[in-house]
């Protein structure tokens, strides 16, 4: 997921959020049951990013630059192989937060998903993963999987909907894993202008959308 955390640093060098001199922390937690949770990784707070807390500080304002990404790997020592894990995000503040909170985008369940039991690295299930990078320039890669050949259509929009760019207009794709990369321009040559766009995945009947952002 993507993220911009600006809430109460604690005292440097405690890393232990469950330590009140923590102060205010943000944390993924994972359960079986939805009533006990456990924390997949250890809370954090705004230090993770000094580009946060310098633009908060400086009163800039809060933009899809700052969004980083995080990536958690739900640990098998917490849960067993088969089990239907519950996550949440959990934001601890005390009253004296002033600041931005806890801003996601963009969540992904294990993108990517292959299949084992075939022999063979065959998607499973048509996936769209979040470009990378993001935000970009001059370029990023969209990477998207297809469990069988079907027609594909992935087309470029910005903010107001307007069709910027198609990508790919394939009526027979064969199945397997793909990438394309695009190079922050339109259909006749134009570099677009900084700002968020949104790509679009349009495959048998599956159809998905993503942001993100290009930036000069």
């Amino acid at each position: 997921y993507d993220e911009v955390v600006i809430v109460e640093p604690g005292i440097a060098g405690i890393t232990d959020h469950t330590n009140p001199n923590f102060f205010d922390f943000c944390v993924v937690e994972g359960s079986v049951d939805g009533i006990n949770w456990l924390a997949l990784a250890p809370g954090y707070d705004s230090r993770d990013d000094t580009n946060w807390l310098s633009t908060f500080t400086a009163g800039g304002p809060g933009t899809p630059s700052l969004y980083k990404k995080r990536m958690i790997t739900i640990p098998e020592t917490l849960f067993s192989r088969g089990d239907k894990v519950f996550l949440r995000f959990r934001l601890l503040a005390d009253a004296g937060l002033s600041a931005w909170g806890w801003a996601i985008d963009n969540v992904e369940i294990q993108p990517g998903a292959t299949s084992v039991d075939r022999g063979e690295d065959v998607p499973t299930t048509f996936t769209l993963a979040q470009n990378y990078p993001n935000p970009f320039n001059p370029t990023t890669t969209i990477n998207y999987t297809l469990p069988s050949a079907s027609a594909v259509r992935i087309t470029i929009y910005n903010i107001k909907g307007q069709k910027v760019r198609t990508l790919v207009d394939s009526k027979d794709q064969q199945a397997g894993a793909h990438s394309i990369e695009w190079d922050g321009r339109d259909e006749i040559g134009r570099s677009v202008s900084t700002g968020l766009y949104v790509y679009r995945l349009e495959a048998a009947d599956f159809v998905l959308s993503r942001k993100m952002t290009f930036i000069k």
